[in-house]
């Protein structure tokens, strides 16, 4: 932190997220965006057969 680099930290609850947004929706979303190739696929991905559970 002496060396004048600047830091940041960032937090995020992601406990309600994802449970109200329609995945096949999202995906065309991001799909209009221009988002495609790999980075579609892994949305695809880590939006499918998932569970998320929060503390």
């Amino acid at each position: 932190m002496d060396a004048g680099r600047i830091n940041g930290v960032l937090f995020l609850d992601l406990c309600k997220a994802f449970d109200t947004v329609d995945h096949v929706i999202l995906i065309k979303k991001l799909s209009n965006y221009g988002i495609q190739d790999k980075a579609l696929e892994c949305f695809k991905s880590y939006l499918s057969n998932r569970e998320q559970y929060c503390k």
